[in-house]
């Protein structure tokens, strides 16, 4: 039997608890519907139709749903953009909870039928798109416009500009400690030598910035991956999905429902692109680790991509010889487009530029960007501290989703 149209607000009187729990099955919807009845309020979430948790002021749980399903009068609201709890407090269909209901005798399961009650219903239906589809969100900022940033700019000047003020060494990775100081070696001042023209490949996950968090700590498991996708691409999300389960770590980055980005770190081994969003998949259709959908702004997502995609400009660089504020005035006068990497003993620490211009600077323990560059330069300070700088283009490197999609696992 088809499940009664959805609708996202009304009267408990019209539509009973248990008709709107068939109908956000059916439309398999996500978000928080919320109930109020006289002085009790409850609240209900549900995950791509599932629902998996429930609570109000005093308990949470099953019993706070077949409680629920015996209200008689009362208003509910449903909120598709709701930020969703991790706990996972219901283990059985709404269909079960409904059963149960009826057994103590106190479930209301049927809606009016007057005609006029029909016809307000419809009006205020989604019948014709998904859920997702049928609220009207702002619109995401758009991506920083693309800079024509040289691959190898002139660097030859840049120990000139420090005012002999700086001392950067040209290692070959900076993996590779300094050489001792009873054996001197003047290879560091001479000026650093331009990257490759192609990134090697990334050695370790960056960490990523905050942002507004739109779903937080959900199960895998009850996610359906494809639908995910598609909602974020209709959305145009601007942001990232950051996936966690035991050993391994993944994250896709996204620029107006685009896939411009993806990284995993599967037990120490890290891969991007392509190979990466397979692993992700791979994990979600397992239902391994825990997910978080993020919102950042167009900017930063922008030099995200150069974080994880362009050259390198500057490597093995160590604190104990860089003038950081030299440094960071030298990008800004050069107007590079990509970030600096500290890599410390304890954490890493990262700015995102565009243009010359300090969009974003944060670390591992304190991902809120800030334009200031104190927390980032006493990790810089440090004499044991590594630094990256990375630049390019911001032309980014699309991944055709439906084609990953088509693929077999």
């Amino acid at each position: 039997m088809r499940s009664p149209p959805l609708q996202t607000q009304g009267s408990l009187q019209e539509v009973p608890l248990a008709s709107l729990l068939q109908s956000l099955q059916s439309e398999r919807a996500t978000g928080t519907l919320t109930l109020e009845t006289g002085s009790t309020t409850c609240s209900l979430y549900f995950l791509f139709g599932h629902l998996f948790h429930a609570s109000d002021a005093t308990d949470q749980g099953e019993e706070v749903v077949v409680n629920a399903l015996a209200f008689t009068e009362g208003v509910f609201q449903f909120d598709p953009r709701a930020k969703l709890p991790a706990e996972e407090t219901i283990k059985v269909s709404p269909a079960d909870l409904i059963a149960l209901a009826e057994q103590r005798g106190g479930v209301v399961v049927t809606p009016p039928t007057e005609p006029e009650a029909v016809a307000e219903a419809e009006a205020t239906t989604w019948e014709s798109a998904p859920i997702e589809a049928a609220v009207d969100y702002p619109a995401p900022e758009p991506a920083v416009a693309a800079v024509d940033i040289p691959v190898t700019p002139p660097y030859a000047d840049w120990a000139t500009d420090q005012g002999g003020a700086v001392e950067a060494p040209s290692y070959a990775s900076w993996q590779t400690e300094a050489a001792p100081e009873t054996q001197p070696d003047d290879s560091w001042a001479k000026a650093p030598e331009p990257a490759a023209t192609e990134s090697p490949a990334l050695e370790t996950m960056y960490p990523l910035p905050d942002g507004k968090t739109t779903y937080k700590g959900l199960k895998s498991a009850f996610v359906d991956f494809p639908k995910l996708l598609r909602t974020l691409k209709g959305d145009n999300h601007t942001g990232y999905v950051y996936l966690k389960g035991e050993g391994f770590v993944g994250t896709l980055v996204f620029q107006a429902g685009e896939l411009i980005e993806a990284l995993a770190d599967s037990e120490g081994r890290v891969t991007q692109g392509a190979e990466a969003f397979q692993l992700v998949r791979h994990q979600m259709e397992a239902g391994a680790g825990h997910l978080d959908v993020v919102d950042i702004n167009g900017d930063l997502v922008a030099s995200l991509g150069q974080l994880f995609g362009a050259t390198q400009m500057f490597k093995g660089l160590l604190g104990r010889f860089v003038n950081f504020d030299a440094l960071i005035e030298y990008l800004t006068e050069k107007k590079v487009t990509g970030s600096v990497v500290i890599t410390h003993s304890t954490e890493m620490g990262v700015i995102l530029l565009h243009d010359g211009a300090v969009l974003g600077a944060y670390t591992e323990t304190a991902r809120k960007p800030q334009t200031e560059l104190a927390t980032v330069g006493k990790l810089a300070a440090e004499r044991a501290s590594h630094i990256e700088v990375r630049s390019g283009t911001e032309v980014v490197n699309r991944i055709d989703v439906d084609l990953e999609l088509a693929k077999p696992l």
